[in-house]
């Protein structure tokens, strides 16, 4: 998986922040859009975060639920939002079960913590 592959999300539900990782698959499925024209319209406006440094989509699941997501920059994009730099409220969580497996695995590769910090025990030369 590539880091540019991953979607950073934010669920935000009456003002509790929960950050996740996820793929395109398991963000299609998160967000369950069942109006294919309202999907298309959502994964369109995602596809536009690709690229820009700053830019997230937000989809209002319900009256007090909102979820912002966009694609991932880099590594350094990817840090900044493990460490809240893109919330609201500095009060956030990130939620490992709901985040995609593959994501979390790239966290490893690339020896990051889930709170945003280079593990440099998990670096290894070969």
């Amino acid at each position: 998986m590539d880091l540019k592959d991953m979607i950073l999300v934010t669920e935000n539900d009456r003002g509790t922040e929960t950050n996740m990782l996820m793929t395109l698959d398991d963000y299609k499925s998160f967000i369950a859009i069942d109006d294919m024209s309202e999907l298309a319209d959502n994964l369109l406006q995602l596809g536009r975060t690709l690229g820009k440094a700053d830019n997230f989509t937000e989809y209002y699941r319900a009256a007090n639920v909102t979820v912002s997501a966009r694609f991932c920059l880099d590594d350094i994009q990817l840090g900044h939002f493990l460490q809240g730099f893109y919330n609201d409220s500095k009060e956030f969580r990130f939620d490992k079960e709901a985040s995609s497996s593959e994501c979390v695995a790239k966290l490893k590769e690339i020896g990051m913590t889930d709170k945003g910090w280079v593990d440099d025990f998990n670096l290894h030369y070969e």
